[in-house]
């Protein structure tokens, strides 16, 4: 007070920063205010026993009232005495430092940039002014600059626990992976109480499919802070994919009580009940989740994909397009869509290929430069082939799968499969012992796979999804192979996508005319798209049966579509006697039963429906029970029409005007000999059904025959379909090997 007026406005200055550290307005951590407090606001004019007692005093306050729901209010508060300092003291580095972090937080990254950037002007060694500029960097997309302003804020203070942590984060978001675990594991060694550290280790762990450790430091985030939602949201995540379904439900519910109005939680909860055949509870979670946030994309594309399980097609499609409208850029939503239009009797194969295209514009277009791919052109060496699939487990893909990848010539391909399915059974170890080399990339970055398919040196990458669940078509925009391939295997349509060249299909499948219906260049292979393996512990047909006809539809029901049930109802009115049995896990629960009855009621009293509790393996003995199997349409059957033939059963199919409406009887029954069995039109459906049904011989005679029929046949000929796509692959690298587009 004696050196006069300024004197006494500094030592104001600085009480009033003291005192908004103290009370943290700035919502900083206790380390920068304290470093604050210690560094910034005296001067040298406290001395060192007046500085320990208000730090140490007033630490815990701090901390409590950092949690303040006022937030901000006493960020305002804050900024107004920040104001007021910098009126008296300009140039005061450490409150134009913290004005700019209060700027960050409101949103206003220009405005933070700068006042930032004048701190680090002033105060150019401030290891925490220079990792708080790069977050504002980062917020405004400029990345590069972030980094180097992070890593230069470590460079100053290696011990910036925080700093290595935002850095993970940065890193995490350019998909450096491996780099983002290094500098999340560097931040938690410093800190290892450091949750949000802890939390970003997990998450990135994830990515790199290290699905153990991830869910190992994610648990570790939620232990040191029990109120982390997120983290047992994440917890959940890992162990639903992994089929720990009982577990997911635990985690998930652990977030809701901490979190009640958490919408992630309620969704992922949904889809949780939605695998464990609980459909109206699934419903009751997503209708939770859009109470809580209308419009809510993850919510509404979950609800439609129940609403489609449910045979509600109407209702999913609308769906699906309500989440695309609400986030254009959720691939898999978009994805989902793509699946759900074929179960519309009305769709076309051009409409499919339109909305494929759509796809491709908003997912498919890299956001990076292609690299130039390094592979040696020779056109007749060894291929390098890679197949990348979620279901290479007990899955119907697998049925086709395994017969191809057991017949692989390896003198002609070295073979590698890229797995995204977390459960592997008898199924996954079948197909893993027909790979050269086997790569699990469950929940890992697209990013992080392309590399690995690049440092693999594939020649060409086999898409056998399409837009069904888990697929990687995002991956393959990036075009990690010089040669890309899809297969109808999938979801029997294109992929849409600029980046596969070709896709495979058959002479029944995709007759000529259909190109018109594909991005990819059609490739008929002479005879089937892929093989089928029936299982060897299947037992022999079972004897003729007697009786009034029995009719059964084993596929899913909600691919029968209303438009059919007036045809089979025609069939039972006409088939004296006559019987129609659903079977499907669909109808296991009582609720399941009730509601696919009511669906199916208009085919009158003959028609039952019967679950498969104990799963399709101990119950193959339902065929000696039945004459004829009617194929599911406008989705037609794959496993549930071959299954049936290979116990003896005859199925009428009806094929229509596109590949999801002709994939896999068409092809199936002509290499049978039973064309006739393939209607082309709901009249001629009716008639094939009834008069099949009525000719007790012939039945006799294909419970006998159709077996070893098929064993004969290019259904079951694993060895001849590998010649036959090898012979496909060899064309598709020599056409790449020689320079011309495909």
């Amino acid at each position: 007070l004696a050196a006069g007026p300024m004197a006494t406005k500094r030592v104001q200055a600085r009480h009033a920063i003291t005192t908004a550290a103290l009370e943290g307005l700035n919502e900083q951590d206790p380390e920068r205010a304290r470093q604050l407090l210690e560094a910034g606001a005296f001067d040298g004019h406290l001395s060192p026993e007046a500085k320990n007692h208000l730090v140490n005093n007033n630490f815990v306050e701090l901390r409590r009232r950092e949690a303040l729901a006022e937030q901000q209010r006493r960020l305002a508060e804050a900024d107004d005495v920040y104001r007021r300092i910098l009126e008296v003291v300009p140039d005061h580095a450490a409150v134009l430092h913290l004005r700019g972090v209060l700027r960050f937080q409101d949103g206003k990254y220009e405005e933070a940039l700068v006042l930032i950037g004048q701190a680090i002007a002033l105060e150019e060694d401030q290891a925490a002014y220079h990792a708080n500029l790069g977050e504002a960097l980062k917020s405004l997309g400029r990345t590069d600059e972030a980094e180097a302003s992070l890593r230069h804020a470590i460079a100053l203070d290696p011990g910036l626990a925080a700093a290595h942590h935002n850095l993970g984060l940065l890193l995490a978001a350019t998909d450096r992976f491996e780099d983002a675990v290094a500098s999340h594991r560097r931040a938690v060694d410093l800190n290892p109480s450091y949750a949000k550290a802890l939390y970003g280790l997990g998450l990135a762990l994830g990515k790199l499919g290290r699905v153990a450790e991830a869910e190992a430091s994610l648990t570790s985030a939620a232990t040191v802070q029990p109120d982390h939602a997120d983290a047992w949201n994440t917890i959940g995540n890992l162990q639903a994919a992994q089929g720990r379904l009982g577990e997911a439900i635990a985690s998930y519910g652990q977030a809701l009580k901490i979190n009640p109005d958490m919408v992630q939680a309620h969704n992922n909860l949904g889809t949780v009940m939605q695998a464990m055949g609980r459909p109206e509870a699934a419903i009751e979670c997503f209708t939770r989740a859009l109470a809580i946030r209308p419009g809510f994309a993850d919510a509404e594309a979950n609800l439609a994909g129940t609403r489609l399980a449910l045979g509600e097609v109407d209702e999913a499609i609308a769906g699906y397009r309500r989440a695309l409208a609400a986030a254009p850029d959720i691939a898999i939503a978009h994805s989902s869509l793509i699946f759900a239009m074929p179960y519309d009797p009305a769709v076309t194969g051009r409409a499919l290929l339109d909305e494929c295209r759509r796809w491709d514009e908003r997912h498919g277009r890299p956001r990076q430069p292609i690299p130039v791919h390094a592979n040696d052109p020779d056109p007749e060496r060894r291929l390098r082939i890679g197949y990348v699939s979620p279901d290479f487990r007990e899955h119907p893909v697998a049925y086709f799968m395994e017969p191809w990848l057991a017949a692989h010539d390896k003198g002609v391909v070295e073979v590698f499969c890229y797995s995204e399915s977390a459960v592997e059974d008898k199924a996954t170890t079948a197909i893993r012992a027909h790979a050269d080399h086997w790569r699990s990339t469950t929940r890992m970055a697209d990013a992080v796979v392309a590399d690995m398919v690049r440092a693999d040196g594939i020649d060409i990458l086999m898409d056998c999804a399409g837009h069904t669940s888990g697929n990687r078509l995002t991956m393959f925009a990036r075009r990690p192979a010089p040669v890309q391939v899809g297969t109808i295997l999938g979801n029997a349509c294109t992929t849409g996508l600029s980046s596969i060249d070709w896709i495979i299909g058959d002479p029944y499948s995709t007759p000529p005319g259909f190109e018109d219906q594909f991005a990819e260049r059609l490739v008929r292979l002479p005879r089937i798209a892929a093989p089928f393996r029936p299982r060897a512990s299947w037992p022999e047909p079972a004897p003729p049966r007697e009786g009034p006809p029995v009719f059964a539809c084993v596929a899913d029901p909600s691919r029968v579509s209303p438009s059919v049930l007036p045809l089979w109802r025609r069939v039972l009115e006409r088939v004296e006697g006559a019987s129609l049995i659903f079977k499907h896990a669909a109808f296991n629960e009582p609720e399941g039963r009730e509601r696919w009855s009511r669906v199916f009621a208009p085919l009158g009293e003959g028609m039952v429906l019967e679950g498969v509790p104990a799963g399709w393996a101990n119950d193959m003995g339902f065929y000696g029970r039945v004459d004829v199997v009617l194929d599911s349409f406008p989705v037609v059957g794959v496993t549930s029409l071959l299954i049936p033939l290979w116990m003896g059963v005859p199925v009428v199919t009806q094929a229509g005007v596109h590949a999801a409406q002709r994939w896999a009887g068409a092809a199936a029954l002509h290499h049978l000999g039973l064309d006739d069995l393939v209607a082309t039109e709901p009249e001629g459906f009716v008639s094939t059904v009834v008069a099949l049904a009525g000719d007790r011989r012939r039945l006799a005679e294909l419970r006998a025959s159709l077996r070893p029929a098929m064993a004969a046949s290019a259904i079951c000929d694993g060895p001849g379909f590998a010649r036959e796509i090898e012979t496909a692959f060899r064309a598709m690298w020599r056409t790449w090997s020689e320079g011309r587009q495909p």
